[in-house]
This record gives C-alpha cells, sequence and structure tokens, in this order.
C-alpha cells in the first residue's frame, strides 16, 4: 500500500498543471469496477477510441462542452489527449472512500521495454526490470497497455508481458438494490459463508475483471475510522461492488434488530468491550448462519463498534429499516435529564458525558428516539453514544405523527386539529398572496401568527393535536413520508467545489439530522444569497415553539455545527439564504 501511495503522488505531480478556473484534475470514475472508459479521438461515441481506462486513472480536464445530450471533456490522460464522457470523470478530491483504484502488475520474465508507440519497433523510452512495478491505466486494444513506471513514465507495454496485476481499493459498497448480496469463501464463488445488505461498506484487497470476483474485506465502517471493526473476508461479484461513489448516494439497506437480553459486544483490539442491555436497537449490515454482522454506538467513548451477535440475541424488527449512520428515527424526544453535583447527566445509564454549566440542575436535550421497551426509551444523538431514560420523563413526536399515509388538503377556514389531522403539514404561498396562519394550542403552548405576503414559497409547521387553526389564503397539505425531507425549498442543488454542496433559496426546512445524514460534513454555514439584501434566516424549536431570527450579509455568515444546535426537532426558516455544507471523510 505504501509504494501504491508514493507512486500516486509521482502520477500526480507528474499531470500537467492545472489552470486555475479553467482545468482540473480528475480521475476515471465507473461505479462498476469492472468497466473502463474510452478516450475518443473527437466528442462522439462512433469516434476513433484511443483507448480504454480504469476506474481510478487521474487525468487533467482542459475543457467541457455538451453534444446533444452528452458532455463530454476534452483530456489529457498522462501524454494522451482525447475525450471522455464527463458522466464518468470525478474530481480528485471528491473521491471519497475510494482514493484510487489502481491495476498494479510486474514484467513477466527479466524485463521488458516501455516503448514510445503501441508498437513492437518504436523507441524504447524506459527499460522495465523483472522488480519494477507498473500502474496500469488502460487498454489499448487487446494486445497492448497504457501504463505509468514508479518513475512517472509513461508508455506502452504488451499485455503478454505483464503479469501480477493487483488492486487496492480502501472503501467500496456492496450494492444491488432490494437484494441482498452474497459472499463466498473461495474465489471461484462456490461456497457461501455470508449474505449482506446494499451499502455494506468494505475494503477491496483483489479484484480480476476477467474472472468477475473481488476479494473483500466487509466491516460496515468507513475506512477513516479509528478502530477498524470485527470483519467478514470473502469474495463477491463484481456485479455487486460499488465504486467511485459518494456515500450519501449509495443504497443503503441495512436492517435493525433488537436486543432479547443483556450481553456483551465484544470490541475490536485497542476498543472496549460494550455492554448492550435488552431492548436496545441495532443495525444489522448482514448475516451468517449463525450470527449478525453489526453496527452499534455506545461505551465509555462513544465509539461505532461493528461486531458480531449470536442471531439468537437479536430480533430483525419488520418495516424498520437502518440507515448509513444508524437506525431510523421512530421519533423525536424533547427531555430534560438532572445534573449531579459535578455537573454530570444523572440517572442516565451507559452515558456519563457532562451536560451543562456550573450550577445548572438539568440539562435540555433533543434527541432521536430509535427505541422504545419496558417504559424506558432509547435515544440517539448526533456523536454520542445511545443512551436511556424513562419514556414519562420525555415529551415525544413519534414519527408516525409526523408524517400521513394520504395527502390532505386545507384551505383558507377555521378548524382544530384532531388525531386525524394532527402531524407535519407545508403551507404553500402564491406569489405576493397575502396570508395569515394563526395555531393556538394551550397543551403545547403555541400561540402563534404567520403572516406573509409571498415573500415565502413555503415552509413546514407541526400541528399538534388539539390546535386551533385559523388561515387565511395559501394552501395546507399534509406532509407524507415520500415528501420527506425536502419537501418546502425553492432550492438549487449544485455540485459547486470538491467538497460542497449548496441548497439555496427561501423556505423551511425541517429536522435536519437528513441534511447530516449526507456524509461526514466538516462546515454547515448559511450565507447570503450573491445580490440579495433583504437575507435572513429564524432557527427554532418543533417543541418549545421557540424561535430567533438572524439577519445576513456578506460580511456576517453564520457557521452552524458550532453557534447552533442541529439536532432533531429544530427548524429553518430561509429568506433569501444559501447554505453551503463542506463535507470530508475524517
Amino acid at each position: 500500500m505504501k509504494r501504491i501511495l508514493i507512486g500516486l503522488m509521482i502520477l500526480m505531480l507528474a499531470l500537467p498543471a492545472v489552470a486555475l478556473g479553467e482545468e482540473y484534475q480528475a480521475v476515471v470514475a465507473n461505479p462498476n469496477a469492472a468497466d473502463r472508459l474510452n478516450l475518443r479521438e473527437k466528442p462522439d461515441t462512433d469516434s476513433k477510441t484511443l483507448g480504454r481506462f480504469y476506474s481510478g486513472t487521474p487525468v487533467t480536464v482542459h475543457s467541457e462542452k455538451t453534444v446533444g445530450y452528452q458532455t463530454w471533456a476534452r483530456v489529457t490522460v498522462g501524454e494522451i489527449t482525447g475525450y471522455m464522457l464527463s458522466d464518468y470523470l470525478m474530481e480528485v478530491n471528491r473521491n471519497y472512500g475510494a482514493p484510487s483504484l489502481f491495476f498494479t502488475a510486474y514484467p513477466s520474465g527479466g524485463g521488458c521495454a516501455l516503448r514510445e508507440e503501441p508498437r513492437s519497433n518504436a523507441n524504447q523510452v524506459y527499460y522495465l526490470g523483472s522488480g519494477n512495478q507498473v500502474y496500469i491505466l488502460g487498454d489499448i486494444g487487446d494486445d497492448w497497455r497504457y501504463v505509468q513506471s514508479e518513475r512517472g513514465v509513461y508508455g506502452y507495454v504488451r499485455t503478454n508481458q505483464l503479469v501480477n496485476r493487483e488492486i487496492k481499493i480502501e472503501e467500496a459498497y456492496l450494492g444491488r438494490v432490494n437484494a441482498e448480496i452474497p459472499v463466498y469463501e473461495d474465489k471461484e464463488m462456490k461456497k457461501q459463508i455470508a449474505l449482506y445488505y446494499p451499502g455494506a461498506r468494505c475494503r477491496v484487497s483483489d479484484l480480476n475483471r476477467q474472472k468477475g470476483y473481488a476479494r473483500v474485506e466487509i466491516s460496515g465502517l468507513p475506512y477513516t475510522a479509528m478502530v477498524p471493526g470485527r470483519v467478514t473476508k470473502g469474495y463477491v461479484s463484481l456485479d455487486d461492488l460499488t465504486v467511485f461513489i459518494q456515500p450519501w448516494q449509495v443504497a443503503h439497506q441495512y436492517k435493525a434488530a433488537e436486543a432479547q437480553t443483556d450481553f456483551v459486544l465484544l470490541g475490536e483490539k485497542y476498543n472496549e468491550d460494550m455492554q448492550v442491555k435488552q431492548g436496545t436497537i441495532m443495525t444489522v449490515i448482514g448475516e451468517t448462519e449463525n450470527q449478525y454482522h453489526v453496527l452499534y454506538r455506545g461505551g465509555e467513548y462513544a465509539y461505532e463498534e461493528c461486531g458480531y451477535v449470536d442471531r439468537s440475541l437479536l430480533k430483525i424488527l419488520p418495516g424498520r429499516g437502518a440507515d448509513i449512520f444508524g437506525t431510523e428515527a421512530l421519533g423525536y424526544a424533547y427531555i430534560e435529564i438532572p445534573l449531579d453535583e459535578e455537573n454530570y447527566l444523572a440517572g442516565v445509564e451507559t452515558w456519563q458525558s457532562p451536560g451543562g454549566e456550573k450550577g445548572q440542575t438539568t440539562y435540555t436535550s433533543l434527541a432521536r428516539v430509535i427505541g422504545q421497551n419496558k417504559g424506558y426509551l432509547q435515544l440517539s444523538q448526533a456523536g454520542l453514544r445511545n443512551f436511556f431514560i424513562e419514556e414519562e420523563k420525555a415529551k415525544i413526536i413519534w414519527r408516525e405523527d409526523l408524517f400521513f399515509d394520504e395527502q390532505t388538503i386545507k384551505t383558507a377556514g377555521e378548524w382544530t386539529a384532531d388525531e386525524e389531522t394532527a402531524g407535519l403539514w407545508y403551507w404553500q404561498l402564491q406569489e405576493n398572496e397575502e396570508v395569515v396562519l394563526a395555531l393556538e394550542n394551550e397543551e403545547w403552548q403555541i400561540h402563534k401568527e404567520y403572516q406573509f405576503s409571498g415573500q415565502v414559497d413555503c415552509f413546514a409547521v407541526y400541528i399538534p393535536a388539539g390546535t386551533q387553526v385559523n388561515m387565511t389564503g395559501g394552501v395546507l397539505t399534509a406532509m407524507t413520508e415520500s415528501h420527506a425531507p425536502r419537501f418546502c425549498w425553492d432550492m438549487k442543488y449544485d455540485d459547486v467545489s470538491e467538497t460542497e454542496v449548496i441548497f439555496e433559496g427561501t423556505g423551511r426546512y425541517f429536522c435536519p439530522d437528513q441534511i447530516l445524514d449526507l456524509s461526514n460534513w466538516i462546515d454547515y454555514v448559511i450565507e447570503p444569497m450573491p445580490g440579495v439584501e433583504d437575507s435572513y434566516f429564524i432557527y427554532g424549536n418543533l417543541f418549545t415553539g421557540e424561535e430567533e431570527i438572524f439577519y445576513l450579509n456578506e460580511y456576517n455568515p453564520r457557521l452552524l455545527t458550532n453557534q447552533f444546535d442541529l439536532a432533531p426537532g429544530i427548524f429553518l426558516e430561509l429568506h433569501n439564504c444559501q447554505v453551503k455544507i463542506t463535507y470530508g471523510n475524517g
């Protein structure tokens, strides 16, 4: 691996210089590891091919042009310039999880010549000794390969003069939508040892295009995890392997399971064994004949452990899915937890983190409810381990009460929300329409009146049972699961740089944990839209009805990750704002 990384650095340095704003460095990025991308002489699929290049091959993109329904990039690969389809290229630093997909090889026999052109009588530009490794960038027909030496020299070598091709991918994903992926003990894929669910993370240590297999180590944890977790080693079909894809684009289809008794989840070396309580909900990424392979965040330092649990100790919950970071929320809890004399949380099993400033007596918290058992709630918060609290000590909004099975529409008038109409709605306004929405609920301490004149296209509002609703103008539409979470943005989604995504517009956004689940984020900033003077956002709490307004200008962006609590139950109401999310892999 060290030699590959050093070679990668040499290769990148050997690329032509990038002109800022005009050129950029990318890699060939076919999600199917067995595919190769044609480099064409002209921007046309019928044009002569100059070679077929493997995923991970670095290229310099000089320009792009659209021809019909296709966008072509004019690129240089090594010392060859031509055209590639832009859809199969990825900027170098956006290549989350798979730093490079390099086939490596060594000369057969005593060595071979690296030639200037794919001809036996072409000039020799370098001589490869028997121990010299090369990186295979692509195939030129069936007889020649285009390679780069460890010293950064490009050239052509006959296919039959290279042996021992290898591949290393730090992070890939197993994936066939709505189908479990078999894992085999042998590369002939005859003896099955496990089944995994789409989205399971793995590391690839070998890959054979001709025979159609990949050797994998499956742990479910990102390759940047401090503790690798316990892994399943085996072979999968190349058709079941996905590479060069952002983690939030993967079809994660993990399952959720409930602990049937107390047990210990054995930790990996340098980690800890984790005590798991009866009723605990765990994420299941796959299964063997006798065990489930699970993810669980817990323990003294809130590590996420990947381990094995006997099948008899867990019960798969029908209809309960799990996302990339854990089990899907059943609902959201607003809790007040007492603090002890040391200002640590009191009465919360398995969680002993500081919970407040000196002099406080309680710690107020928002959390996702991921389990319910025998009068206790299992709660989860971003970055923290699971913990438990008595159900009677929390104010809860259940997910089933947030969303409706079928859409219901309310127009201007008065009505009172009952059990059938309590839940999450979104309010749509016509341009320049004068509207008023008044909500009154003594139990929830809601006394709200919203007045707009078309400046907000739509926003979300939670209406508990017993709320008196008086509406003038606009249309209230009951939200369904299919409309969550990005239901009411007049938004533009745009990949703006190597690690950023921008949402911009006007509207309301509920439950920011859905944004945070996209990936490992670094910064989450609200800024004014360019050229707009009236830019502000409202930061509100679904449970308390509290709201704060923040005015923005080009000198006053707000970094949400440090300045605000983005736990579930918080909403953001944007007025001519843009949200810039910067991603990372750490």
